[in-house]
């Protein structure tokens, strides 16, 4: 990528392309434009746009290609230059290189933050005879995890769309009712909602509070969520301990200590569903249920599908570099490299854990399914529920779905069934 931003915004930049090749939920699509390509095929397409975002972060580009038989042919992450017009707006200029067989374009904008809101501007694909979209004037277009305002935005004298963070609360970040307990060293960041019998949240890898906003929204209005940022991540402190989820583990419970909760039922996904089974194993006598989705035993390709293994693993090299000239990619990286040494636990294990589980994955995750049936069998009391179409990505990609998973097995447990 050749860009002309500050030496802070590149590290930005760099951080969004190691990213989204990492475990878990890092990449969050905003919107998709569906395009008929078959005219283009073997030939390079340009791409300019205007964007701003909230909170300053930056946008990817996907180009994800068909062919005329709906095969799936790949998809391909654009380099981009970026110029900073002022202090809120950038402008982009790229390429989109199409394949020889490609009939469909999904054309893709994803960021790995939750802003309130983004406005993007004059977003055309074009080549030199011609405009083929102007999506700034299509409403064609699909939107994920956020909602269209179709007040009229302005860049200077062009329109804009603007989009909209689809929960009122931004949760992760809720000044109302975010507070701080310092814990085993650590100052943890917590947001606690609702009424009603306690859920404790565990987020993934390098996550937060936000990436659960969906499921927050929903279970607010029947428990005590509890939504906790884990240490080194989110808005929570890190030090020099090393991690692991038997750490994270002893965290929570003395978190909930603290607080005064003696008993909860814990839903976690991914790094939170291989605490939450570290934390039913080390502190039973706290769980009145453990719900995982996407979680693991060991971080190895008998249970994490091999070309995932290996990008997480290029990435965490490079951001461990990165890491070398600046602190929030050191945490980061001191995070992802958790997941490559860690969990370590067997099926043997699991035995022990007596309370009622219900284990979750989705059909294409990135955890085997075989493995995910592993660790539900292992479970004396557990039940198992694999989403048909989906990914690790479930509790974002498919929240109603999801939702009504968690809410019909919580209620089951709490009516004593």
């Amino acid at each position: 990528m050749v860009c002309r931003l500050t030496i802070k915004a590149c590290f930005i930049a760099i951080i969004l392309l190691v990213s989204h090749e990492s475990f878990g939920q890092k990449v969050i699509r905003l919107f998709k434009k569906d395009l008929d390509v078959t005219a283009y095929q073997n030939k390079e397409l340009n791409i300019k746009f205007s964007y701003r975002t909230a909170d300053c972060s930056q946008l990817i580009i996907r180009s994800f290609f068909d062919s005329k038989d709906n095969k799936f042919l790949g998809y391909n992450t654009l380099d981009y230059n970026v110029n900073q017009v002022d202090d809120l707006w950038y402008n982009c200029e790229g390429t989109i290189q199409i394949p020889k067989k490609a009939a469909n374009l999904d054309f893709a904008i994803l960021t790995s933050s939750f802003p309130e809101t983004i406005l993007i501007a004059d977003l055309i694909i074009y080549n030199e005879s011609e405009e083929i979209c102007n999506i700034s004037s299509d409403s064609y277009f699909e939107i994920f995890n956020y909602l269209r305002d179709f007040e009229k935005a302005k860049v200077g004298e062009k329109s804009a769309i603007q989009l909209k963070i689809d929960n009122r609360i931004l949760y992760g970040n809720n000044s109302h009712v975010g507070k701080y307990v310092n814990v085993n060293g650590i100052d943890f960041y917590y947001e606690i909602y609702g009424t009603g019998e306690p859920v404790l949240l565990l987020h993934g890898n390098n996550e937060s509070i936000n990436s659960y906003r969906f499921q927050i929204d929903k279970l607010k209005e029947n428990y005590k969520v509890i939504a906790v940022d884990s240490r080194c991540q989110g808005r929570s402190s890190c030090d020099k301990t090393k991690l692991s989820y038997k750490q994270m583990a002893c965290d929570m419970s003395v978190l909930l200590d603290s607080l005064d909760i003696d008993k909860v039922s814990i839903v976690g996904w991914s790094d939170g569903g291989n605490t939450g089974l570290e934390f039913a194993l080390q502190y039973p006598e706290k769980v009145k249920s453990l719900i995982t989705m996407g979680a693991n035993l060991y971080p190895t390709e008998k249970a994490i599908k091999s070309s995932i293994l290996k990008q997480f693993k290029n990435s965490t090299r490079i951001t461990n570099l990165l890491g070398l000239f600046n602190n929030e990619m050191k945490k980061r990286g001191k995070v992802s490299k958790m997941c490559l040494r860690h969990p370590n636990l067997s099926p043997i294990d699991l035995k022990y854990i007596s309370m009622p589980v219900l284990v979750m994955a989705g059909e294409d995750d990135i955890i085997y399914e075989d493995h995910t049936r592993l660790i539900a069998h292992s479970i004396p009391n557990s039940e198992l529920f694999i989403f048909a179409k989906q990914g690790h990505n479930t509790p974002i990609d498919s929240p109603n779905e999801f939702n009504t998973v968690i809410q019909q097995f919580l209620e089951k447990i709490d009516n004593g069934i």
